[in-house]
């Protein structure tokens, strides 16, 4: 599954060609549920603040993304 955001700091300003870190959780049932998937995910966003990923293809954490 793709995924993606555009990453803006604490002063609402673009994070324009930068490494950034990320976490991806699958919670069960709410969105305060158990976490039955878990990884993370270091992408550099581009020229607009940008980034892309896959669900599934990052470092796993915890959890099956074959069990969902």
């Amino acid at each position: 599954m793709s995924y993606q955001a555009v990453v803006r700091n604490s002063t609402n300003n673009l994070v324009v060609s930068q490494a950034v870190g990320m976490q991806i959780s699958i919670l069960q049932t709410s969105a305060s549920g158990t976490a039955v998937y878990v990884e993370t995910h270091s992408p550099t966003t581009n020229a607009n603040g940008l980034f892309s990923v896959q669900i599934g293809s990052g470092t796993l954490v915890s959890g099956s993304i074959s069990g969902i």
